[in-house]
């Protein structure tokens, strides 16, 4: 390909290049990036022409050529991302057109230093430098930077290592020798070593710098005077670990940051205060700021800005010293995030534009007046140890939707109080929450109970949480004015159940998880209802819209419901490891007519699912595991239409299907296993024209087998642990399967050959892929069983410990991927090789196979050495 001129191999498993790439002369575009090369050949340099060459996230590359300077005509060159790379070669200054440079790397060796990016006048966009703490010799008057004026982003990085060898002063000096263009817009500088910043950092003239950000300048005590930046929009100052106080000196202007609008303070391990407004000096200091970050400043105690006009964020996270309060004057403010200041008492004034307010981990809140909040939508208050005055005094009747959670609070035990005169004049404080449509209270350890008289009228969704001293929930909560539509209750363990009378009947969705002194969900024998607007009396089952029902984990848990009777609308069931559980139902219960969805799983004591399935046309899925106790399938299987899935496994007391047998329209996959009782197949298996997935085994004591065999149509079928099935299936003719296309034979111990040599056995010729799993007697494959698998594309051989080879097996030229795992005594390949169709080999914990098949040293590579994709023991190998 001598005329080429674009050529990438991006993302391509490769591991190194071959010299006959300078060949290409003609090359414009050469990509790398994304592959695991550790170098590049010398050759590269030959290629005169090359205009672009990206190495971006070549992880392995370590070092580029040494003629690299030959690349003249070179305009674009990216290695970001190559972390291994150490200095950049000799001769980068002959590199006059290169107009956009990722980053330049400074080294300790012979190759090229920090002046050569003088010569490089076409620079533009953006460019990183690092390895700065290398440079050895400088002067501070020689600009490296000063006439690049199309440059707009610059990165300047030094080592992270603190030592000894750092020399303080000469460190400044490389500062000041990289002073930009003062066209420059954004500025990082990163792990500087200097006590103190170079007079150009904060200087005025620079008018066009939007973003700066000073990181890891561990020794630096002061800050320059960055007010004088006018245009500057974004500042932040991070992991400064010596600097005490930011003063006066940032401001150095009677208007200092005109434009700011983003601050951020991070990781000032030693920073004790801020003197933002000393003596009303800087009267019109941060007019612009929309965004204030504090975060991670342990000895940070002093006061934040007096006048925070435009402020519209404001983050306080990890500052445990902080105290005082809130600016006087915060009227932009829409949100506020304070956690782990925990002697703050957040007290602020009124906020009338505030949406979301999150408090976590604070001493308490305190406010001299009611605040209002009209706008807010979002509110959690979490470890708060003290609270409920403040709550009290607010007034939340204006907000339109809010949500609230609670956690961690070790002194609530009762959320409020409230009396009958609630439904003429509802009070103020957090009872006053009318609005509220998404409440979570979570680890509040002392919370006993709820109040007396349900006014939650909006609320949507509920979640309560590690809350074990919890008795009751709300007696209300199942008015039929109510709008809940979701409940999630989790770990309160003095829960014995949910609620007393009916359910709430806007509800559609219920989760109940390690509650382990539940014993029912909802008592509906009980005819009462406390209800704010009547108290007519309705069943139940009948006005109950709930859709979603999921319980697990209730160790305790007797029966779903008092009357064994389940709400009509139901949709969806799940129940998972409730072991006291017997029965869903009573014993003349049905399910709901609307279920689509079955799934009860881990139940050892369940004896019935329901007396039938005959009135539950709309199921389309069944799934029971492991229910040891249940002795039959409800009966009516046959009139399930829609039913798409059914999953029996684990049920050891199960023996026999109703005389039906299963539904023939829709179903496609059948799962059956380890149900050690079950004697035969459901009847009239072999007419489930619409079955596509079987998977069967573990049936010890079947002994009847359709007569007709298998559905012709399963297009993929997995048998395991059970050899009766097995033979069967070869006896029948697995042949017979003509639309079969995926094949699992799992865990048959006695058997030495696949297929058996005592049977003349075929695969169907649609056959494409083939797995043989846990076969610990397994010697060999037999080849005529393989005859004809013109389609075969994936074969897999998994923990077979005795499998030694593939003798004169013959494999389909249609195979793509070969896998061999867990083989151990697997050496040898068939003398006949594998097919030149192979393109993905995947060999794993198979150590005598991957001795012999070392790369041009081991007896078998040449068997594999045409395949492009390799992966052995998790290591990609490749050969061109």
């Amino acid at each position: 390909m001598k005329r080429l001129r674009v050529l990438s191999l991006r993302s391509y498993c490769i591991y190194e290049l071959p010299d006959s790439i300078g060949g290409l002369k003609h090359l414009r575009y050469l990509n790398f990036s994304e592959t695991g090369i550790t170098s590049l050949p010398e050759s590269i340099g030959l290629l005169y022409n090359l205009e672009i060459l990206m190495l971006r996230m070549c992880y392995s590359l370590r070092k580029l050529p040494s003629n690299f300077g030959y690349l003249i005509k070179l305009r674009h060159f990216n290695i970001k991302g190559a972390i291994l790379i150490k200095e950049m070669p000799s001769g980068m200054k002959e590199l006059e057109s290169l107009q956009k440079l990722s980053n330049f790397i400074v080294g300790k060796g012979v190759g090229s230093n920090l002046k050569d990016v003088k010569s490089l006048k076409m620079l533009r966009g953006q460019l990183c430098i690092s390895g700065l703490e290398n440079v050895s010799d400088c002067v501070p008057t020689d600009l490296i930077l000063g006439d690049k004026k199309d440059l707009k982003v610059l990165l300047l990085v030094w080592g992270s290592q603190f030592d000894d060898s750092r020399n303080e002063v000469a460190e400044k000096n490389v500062l000041e020798m990289l002073r930009p263009h003062q066209q420059m817009e954004k500025i990082t500088i990163t792990c500087y070593g200097g006590t103190s910043f170079p007079s150009w950092v904060g200087h005025a003239s620079f008018i066009n710098i939007t973003v700066l950000r000073l990181q890891s300048c561990e020794k630096c005590t002061s800050l320059p005077s960055l007010g004088l930046l006018t245009l500057l929009k974004d500042l932040t100052i991070k992991g400064m670990k010596v600097l005490k106080c930011i003063g006066s000196e940032i401001y150095g202007d009677e208007k200092p940051f005109q434009s700011l609008k983003t601050l951020c303070f991070e990781d000032l391990s030693e920073w004790e205060n801020w003197e933002p407004n000393k003596e009303n000096k800087y009267v019109d200091a941060f007019s612009c700021l929309q965004e204030l970050s504090i975060v991670d400043c342990p000895k940070l105690f002093g006061r934040l800005p007096d006048r925070l006009p435009s402020l519209e964020k404001l983050v306080i996270k990890n500052c445990p010293k902080l105290f005082g309060r809130l600016p006087d004057r915060l009227p932009s403010l829409e949100k506020l995030v304070i956690k782990n200041c925990e002697k703050l008492v957040v007290s602020y004034p009124s906020l009338p534009v505030l949406c979301e307010l999150e408090i976590d981990g604070c001493r308490g809140l305190a406010c001299n007046s009611p605040v209002d909040f009209k706008s807010l939508k979002s509110m959690t208050l979490a470890d708060i140890s003290e609270f409920d005055d403040w709550l009290r005094q607010q007034n939340f009747l204006q907000i339109e939707r809010v949500q609230l959670k609670i956690m961690g609070s070790e002194q609530l035990k009762n959320l409020w109080q409230l009396n009958e005169t609630f439904l003429q004049k509802p009070p103020k404080g957090l009872q006053s929450f009318i609005s509220i449509t998404k409440l979570r209270i979570e680890n509040c350890s002392n919370l006993v109970s709820f109040p007396e008289v349900c006014f939650l009228f909006n609320l949507s969704e509920l979640e309560i949480i590690d809350c074990n001293a919890l008795s009751s929930l709300p007696s209300g909560m199942n008015c039929k004015n109510a709008c809940l539509g979701s409940l999630n209750v989790e770990n309160c363990n003095s829960l014995t159940f949910i609620v007393r009378g009916q359910l709430p009947s806007s509800l559609k969705r219920l989760e109940i998880q390690s509650c382990r002194k539940l014993e029912y969900l909802w008592d509906d024998k009980e005819e009462s209802c406390t209800s704010l607007v009547g108290d007519e009396n309705s069943d139940n089952t009948s006005t109950s819209l709930l859709e979603y029902l999921k319980v697990r984990l209730c160790r305790s848990l007797r029966c779903l419901s008092s009357s064994g009777q389940l709400p009509e609308a139901l949709q969806h069931l799940y129940v998972e490891r409730c072991s006291q559980l017997s029965m869903l139902l009573s014993s003349s219960g049905q399910l709901p007519k609307a279920l689509c969805t079955l799934s009860v799983l881990h139940v050892p004591k369940l004896q019935s699912v329901a007396e039938s399935f005959r009135n539950n046309k709309a199921l389309e899925e069944i799934k029971i595991w492991v229910c040891e106790s249940l002795k039959t399938i409800p009966e009516g299987l046959h009139n399930l239409c829609h039913l798409q899935k059914i999953t029996i496994l684990g049920c050891r007391s199960i023996e026999c299907f109703a005389e039906e047998g299963l539904p023939s329209t829709k179903l496609s996959e059948v799962h059956i296993g380890y149900c050690g009782k079950l004697k035969s197949l459901p009847n009239r298996f072999h007419g489930l024209n619409s079955l596509r997935t079987l998977s069967l085994g573990g049936c010890g004591s079947m002994t009847s087998f359709p007569e007709q065999g298998f559905p012709t149509n399963l297009t993929s079928l997995l048998i395991y642990g059970d050899v009766k099935i097995y033979k069967q299936l070869l006896e029948w003719g697995l042949h017979k399967l003509t639309s079969l296309t995926s094949l699992l034979i799992y865990g048959l111990p006695e058997a030495e050959s696949f297929p058996h040599q005592e049977m003349e056995m075929t695969f169907p010729p649609s056959l494409t892929h083939l797995y043989i799993y846990k076969f610990p007697n397994l010697k060999c494959l037999m080849g005529e069983g393989f005859r004809n698998l013109n389609s075969l594309e994936g074969l897999k051989i998994f923990g077979c410990r005795n499998f030694t080879s593939f003798p004169k097996l013959a494999l389909p030229s249609s195979l793509k991927i070969l896998g061999i795992s867990n083989c151990p005594n697997f050496k040898y390949f068939s003398k006949m090789g594998l097919p030149s169709s192979l393109l993905h080999l995947n060999i794993s914990n198979c150590p005598k196979l991957k001795e012999e098949c070392k790369r041009d040293k081991g007896k078998e590579w040449s068997k594999i050495s045409h395949i492009p994709f390799i992966m052995i023991d998790e290591r990609y190998i490749y050969d061109p």
